[in-house]
């Protein structure tokens, strides 16, 4: 998702589509004028599978530079239960 037009339209798509598969969004980050970082989750065999989604709010320089991200991460159990009292 990384220097193109389509990061944004991307991003909506991928997000749509966690939330469709059963994953919550469970942290919102919006910077002023442009980032947006999602973090979902949903429950694993093995703990909880999180998937961080940072994309541009709106298309920047023609899409020149404009980055997105996708990183997927598992978590044990304790660990992201740990996680979320210290929030």
């Amino acid at each position: 998702m990384a220097d193109t037009t389509q990061t944004v339209e991307v991003s909506t798509k991928v997000a749509d589509f966690l939330k469709a598969s059963g994953f919550q969004v469970i942290q919102e980050n919006i910077t002023p004028g442009s980032d947006v970082d999602k973090l979902f989750v949903s429950k694993a065999p093995d703990g909880y599978m999180l998937i961080s989604l940072q994309a541009p709010r709106y298309v920047v320089r023609s899409g020149v530079g404009d980055q997105g991200a996708v990183h997927v991460k598992l978590m044990p159990t304790a660990m992201f239960e740990t996680m979320l009292r210290k929030r």
